[in-house]
C-alpha cells in the first residue's frame, strides 16, 4: 500500500513486523520513516496491552495520550524551526543594510 505524500508516494507497511525501523532511518524518504516508527510503535503497545489485558477502552485512552505528546512535540519543534527562520531572516536584514551603507560609503569616495 502507499499513501501520496505531496507529489511522492512513499510505501507503507502493511503491518509493524514488515517495518524495518533501522532500515527506514537510513533511508531519506522522511515521510516513511515517521510512518514506520508509528506503526512499530502502535504494534509494541498492542503487543505489550495484548500481553496485559488492556481494554478496548484503557488502549484507545493511552493511545489518545500519545497523539497528544506527539503533536506537543510536533509543535514544540515548528516553533524552533520558526525560531531559527526568524533569526535567520533579521541577519539577513542587518547584512542587507550594511551592504546598502558600504556601498553608498564607497560611492562617496569617487
Amino acid at each position: 500500500m502507499s499513501e501520496d505524500a505531496g507529489n511522492k508516494k512513499i510505501a507503507i507497511p502493511a503491518s509493524p513486523v514488515s517495518c524495518n525501523l533501522k532500515a527506514a532511518q537510513e533511508d531519506e524518504n522522511v515521510f516513511g520513516q515517521l510512518f514506520c516508527l508509528a506503526n512499530a510503535t502502535a504494534g509494541s503497545l498492542e503487543a505489550l496491552w495484548e500481553e496485559v489485558g488492556c481494554s478496548s477502552e484503557e488502549r484507545r485512552e493511552h493511545l489518545k495520550g500519545l497523539v497528544v505528546e506527539f503533536e506537543r512535540l510536533c509543535t514544540e519543534k515548528v516553533r524552533e524551526e520558526e525560531s531559527v527562520r526568524d533569526q535567520f531572516r533579521s541577519s539577513i536584514a542587518q547584512l542587507r543594510q550594511e551592504m546598502v551603507e558600504l556601498t553608498a560609503c564607497l560611492g562617496e569616495k569617487r
